[in-house]
Order: structure tokens, then sequence, then C-alpha cells
């Protein structure tokens, strides 16, 4: 009893072991499994610590190795860097790079541009700015030529190199990546992360003065993403279009939507986009200043404040206006050695943003990225050498397969032909010697009657009726090739003469018979004699048949009517 209560906890905890692992993920495409397996592991990303998470992705590697899905394997691998907790090292960061080449030369251009993704959001915040470029476009090498509908992560990675663009100032660069995703994928608005992809395109065109432009696009992702109740995006939509307002100088226009803004997220998504509050609450600061009302304009400056402390890291840009409009709206409410300490701070925070978002490093990788470029041709040269060598042997061990199969096939028809030619000599052997045996008998026949004919004269000569009576119905019993015999006698002919009955039909199609038999009989070598008696006539009938038929054919002699014979 014991024993079987072992036995069944074993298995159910077999069972909930494999119940636990994502069977559903296995050996699918990228886009089959896509928004599966992101929402997979965000899910362990906010139940498990760090340590836990890790084991768990190393487990799910194996696993997916074990299960012979390689792909899958590589992306648990690389999503250790997905948890909010990871720390790149040293020995991580050469992993990594490892691990992307290692999916190159597998042929997994999508994975490895994955890789290159992550590490380069690793330097987000940092001042290694050339490191974070050089993996973004790294990446984009990789998986600029995959069609976003077979590969969806194109979506979300290309806009995070345009965003990253944007966000260092360089708008013609951002928008180039912006375009040519649009351009890959036309009904982007329906991808996921797609709008986010048109909205910084977008504040693209409200940098170049295209506010039209901007609001167009700006009002239809609203409108799609009201539809679908996706409030983060909404509310940031909402903001930027207040701003296209604003730029334009239509303040009532832009403090409705500034303010549609913070309602959105007060009433749908309380403590998230502080961000983008707090440029909204600036923006609604100047507005009011402009306006004069500093009282309202100081307000909207306190609740700038309030966002900015909830954010997780300083953002300098609005740190640096954030304490500009503090500064002057202190300098009209007349409080002037405070707003010289607020001036004091945005020139520090300028001087910041300058030296964050230093562009000569992003210069720096651009001018990197040729030689990446090279790399990656040279793997790619490489994975194509490699693959025309695995084509080229499986060529030759097709090519060295068939002629193996086409050799046994030859040789199979070869020792089937040689049975079916023993075969066939065989059949005409017997079919020859039942011939010459039924021959024989007939000439034993032939000599019969040729002695029932000597007791006929001689019974004639002495006069006694009564024998010659019993000598002629033998002799009638004796008569040959009635109608049931000829049939058995055609058929062992046309083994040993194989058609020639039919070729002698189409040469000559008005033949009766009769003269087909003698033909036949002729074909036999069987002289007049013998004929007569077996035909049942007599020999001047068998002379009178020959002539008859040398006339039909038009035959000259006896020596031709023989040639004829033979060559049909």
């Amino acid at each position: 009893m014991q024993k079987r209560v072992i036995i069944l906890l074993f298995t159910q905890f077999i069972c909930w072991i494999a119940a636990a692992q994502p069977t559903h993920l296995l050996h699918k495409t990228d886009a089959e499994r896509d928004n599966e397996l992101y929402d997979f592991i965000l899910e362990l990303t906010q139940k498990e610590d760090f340590d836990e998470y890790s084991r768990k992705m190393y487990e799910l590697e194996e696993w997916a190795r074990d299960n012979g899905d390689e792909k899958l394997a590589i992306y648990f691998d690389k999503s250790r860097m997905v948890h909010h907790d990871f720390r790149m090292t040293k020995s991580g960061l050469k992993h990594y790079e490892q691990l992307a080449k290692k999916a190159i030369n597998k042929n997994m251009p999508g994975i490895a541009s994955q890789i290159y993704t992550y590490l380069g959001e690793k330097y987000e915040g940092t001042n290694i700015y050339a490191r974070r470029f050089e993996y973004l476009l790294k990446a984009y090498e990789l998986y600029k030529d995959l069609d976003p509908t077979e590969y969806p992560a194109r979506i979300g990675q290309q806009r995070h190199l345009a965003g990253t663009y944007y966000s260092y100032g360089k708008y013609k660069e951002a928008k180039y990546y912006l375009l040519d995703l649009k351009k890959a994928c036309p009904d982007i608005q329906n991808k996921a992360m797609g709008a986010g992809a048109l909205n910084t395109l977008a504040l693209i065109y409200l940098n170049e003065g295209h506010y039209d432009s901007a609001r167009s696009i700006l009002h239809n992702i609203y409108e799609h993403e009201s539809e679908r109740k996706k409030y983060s995006l909404m509310a940031m939509v909402a903001g930027n279009i207040g701003d296209s307002y604003n730029r334009q100088g239509s303040t009532d226009s832009a403090i409705y939507w500034l303010l549609k803004e913070a309602q959105i997220v007060e009433n749908n998504i309380p403590g998230k986009l502080k961000k983008n509050l707090a440029s909204s609450s600036i923006a609604l600061a100047k507005i009011y200043y402009s306006k004069g009302d500093y009282s309202k304009a100081a307000k909207f400056i306190e609740k700038a404040f309030g966002h900015v402390q909830k954010m997780r890291a300083p953002n300098y840009r609005i740190l640096e206006d954030l304490y500009s409009m503090h500064a002057r709206i202190l300098a009209a409410q007349g409080k002037t050695q405070l707003a010289y300490n607020y001036m004091d701070s945005s020139a520090r925070m300028k001087d910041s943003v300058r030296k964050r978002y230093n562009t000569g490093q992003v210069v720096q990788a651009e001018q990197r990225i040729d030689s990446v470029r090279h790399e990656l041709q040279l793997s790619e040269l490489e994975y194509a050498r490699k693959t025309s060598e695995i084509i080229r042997n499986a060529a030759i061990g097709i090519i060295v397969l068939m002629s193996v199969i086409i050799i046994l096939i030859i040789n199979r028809r070869r020792l089937k032909a040689h049975q079916q030619r023993e075969k066939a000599s065989l059949e005409l052997n017997n079919a020859k010697k039942q011939l010459t045996q039924y021959t024989r008998n007939l000439q034993d026949k032939n000599k019969q009657l040729e002695q029932f004919s000597t007791e006929i004269e001689k019974l004639r000569d002495e006069q006694n009726e009564v024998s010659v009576n019993d000598t002629i119905l033998q002799l009638q019993q004796s008569t040959i090739l009635t109608d049931e015999e000829w049939e058995e006698f055609r058929v062992m002919f046309e083994k040993v003469h194989s058609g020639f009955i039919h070729r002698l039909k189409e040469k000559y199609p008005e033949i009766t018979p009769a003269e087909t038999r003698y033909l036949v009989l002729t074909k036999l070598n069987l002289d007049n004699k013998e004929m007569a008696n077996i035909l049942g006539i007599g020999t001047n009938a068998v002379r009178n048949s020959k002539f008859r038929l040398r006339k039909k054919f038009d035959l000259p002699d006896d020596s031709a009517f023989d040639d004829m014979v033979k060559s049909i």
C-alpha cells in the first residue's frame, strides 16, 4: 500500500512539473508565440526575485534545448536581462555578446538583434552613449530585412531605436527609422507598440513645425486607443495634442488637452506617466504665466514638482525647464533671491543635459557601425558558405543515393527481363515440343488412314461388304481437325509462331478460314499428302487450294508461294 502511494505521489509530481513548463511555446514561429512569450516572461519578472527568476530561466533554457527548440532556449537565456534587478557585469556582457554571435551563426537574426537591443537598453541612463547606440544599430542591421508580420518584435525594437535618436534631438535620423518601419508595416497602428511608434513620428513633425500632420496622426491614435481603452497612450497623445496647440499659440485648446491628459491618468491609471504629467504641468504654468495669472502658474509648477519627486530617476531636461519656469514665476512675485537660486539650478541642469546628450558620442557609434556591418556581412558569408557546403553534401548524397537506386532498378529490370526471357524460352520450347508431338500424331494418323485405305481396296477385291463398311466407319472416326481440335492446334501453333495468323489476316484480309488452315499447315512444312489427310480432302484438292492461293496472292510459282509463307 505504501509503495502504491509513493508511486502515485511521484507520478503527480512529474505531471505537475510537465504542466509547469510552457509547452505551448515549443517549436512556434516568432509571430505565433510573440505575445504569449512576452506575457509569460513579464509575469515571471513580477512574481520572482532576480535569483529565483534567473534560476527559472536557466531551467527553461535547458528544458527547451532538451525538447529540440534551440531558438527558444536562446530566448530564455537572454531573458535574464529583462528582469529590472539585472546588473550587467563584464563576464555577463561577454556571455551575451557570444550568445548573439551564436544566434547569428545559427541563422537566428531576430534573437541576436533582441540581445543587442537589450544590451543597448542596459546603457540607458549612463554616460556611455556610444555603446548604447552601437548595440542598437547592431540590432537594426540584423532585423531591418525581417518582415514585421513574421517577426513582430521588430516594431518595438525599431521604435526604441528611433526614440533614442529623438531623445538626443536627432530628429532626421529618428524620422528615417520610423518611416522605414512604417513602409515595412503599413498597418502599423494595429500592431503592438505600433501606435507608440506613430506617436514619436508625430512629435518629430511637431519639432519640424508640421503641426497639421502631427495632429492628424495624434487624433487617429487617440480615437484608435480610446476604442481599445489603452489609457496610457491616450493620456500621452492628449498631452502631445495640447503641446501642438500650445506651440501654435492656441492656448485655450492647449489647456483643454493638457488638462485632459491629467484627467485620463487620474481617473484610470493614477500614479502613472509622472514624466509626461510633469512636462504638461510645466506647459500649463507657462501658458498661465503668459496670461499674467501667476497664481495658477505657481499652482501648476507645484504640481510639476510633485510629479518630479515621484520619478524613479531624474530627467535633466524636465528639471532645467521646471527650475527656469519656477525662477520666472518667483521673480514675477518679487522673490528675487530665490529666483536667482533656481536660475542657477536650471543652468546646472542645462549643463548636465549637454553632457548627457553629447551628440558626438552618437556620431562615434554611427561611425563604428560600419565595422559592425562588415562583421555581420562576414557572418552572413560564413553562414552562406556553411549552408552551401551542407547543400552540396546533401546533393552529393542524394546523387549517390539516386545512383544506387537507379542501379538497383536497372539490375532488377535486367533480372526480371532475364527471367521473362527464360520463361518465354521455356514456354516456346514446350510449345514446340507440343506442336511437334501434335504434328507427329497427325502423321501417325496419316499412316493409319493409308492403312485403312489399303484395307478398303483389299476388301473390295474380296467382295466383303460388311468389313468394308466397318473400315470406312473407322476411317471417318479418324478424321482430324474438327473445330475443337483446330482451336487447340491453333493455340499451340501461336505459341511457336506468335502472331502468324494475325499478320496473315492483316496482309490478306480476304482470306477464308479454310485457306488459313492450309497456310498454317504449310508453315509447318507438311507435304500435300499429309495436309490432305489432316484436312480430310484429297491431294488434288490440296494442289488446287495451293494453285488458287498463288493466283489470289499473284505469286508466279510454288517457290514464291513458300517464300511468302516463310516471310509472314
